[in-house]
């Protein structure tokens, strides 16, 4: 199995697949917000790309357990309850609510890679917790299985560290680049 790295700039630019594991890093953004979200007790985090339909999604939802996010270009949404800054999403806010949420590249991302066998949302927080949930699917996959895609660059040395280097596993030259810093005997590259 070799472990494929495919950087994006925008989300209009990810292709839509369906690989085995797909991870999406929005370092800055909406990742870490999500991983935050999830670490201050959000029940569950569903993500749009498109607007409209986020607001008839949310609706049906009890208005009580229920939070729209909303970002475009980095600002928040007029008419949404937040934007998209882990600072926003604290305990006292999200704790047991539904988030609804749209960003301007993070959540687009993850809904092109939707179908993805193994979906995962990677920030800053929760890079090695990734890491390792991957670990084990890759191993399990290492025998004739589909490719792994990984959407982004920063951060994702740490998962191409922790799921190739106990199996031998081959490495593509961007995943290689994207480890190297992390890496501290490059002669195991």
């Amino acid at each position: 199995m070799i472990i494929n790295l495919t950087y994006y700039h925008v989300a209009k630019d990810v292709p839509e697949n369906s690989p085995d594991i797909a991870v999406v890093i929005d370092v800055l953004r909406a990742t870490t917000t999500i991983s935050w979200a999830l670490k201050n007790g959000a029940d569950s985090i569903q993500v749009f790309a498109d607007l409209d339909l986020l607001k008839e999604s949310a609706i049906n939802w009890q208005a009580e357990k229920r939070l729209m996010l909303g970002e475009r270009g980095g600002k928040k949404i007029e008419g949404f309850d937040l934007g998209n800054s882990p600072l926003s999403v604290t305990k006292k806010v999200v704790n047991g609510k539904r988030l609804f949420m749209s960003t301007t590249n993070g959540t687009k991302s993850l809904q092109k890679v939707q179908n993805a066998n193994h979906l995962f949302a990677m920030g800053l927080p929760n890079r090695k917790a990734v890491a390792e949930k991957i670990n084990p699917i890759v191993c399990a996959k290492r025998l004739g299985g589909p490719a792994t895609n990984l959407v982004g660059l920063p951060n994702a040395g740490t998962i191409t560290l922790v799921a190739s280097r106990p199996m031998g596993l081959k490495v593509g030259p961007v995943a290689t680049l994207a480890r190297n810093p992390y890496n501290k005997n490059p002669a195991t590259n």
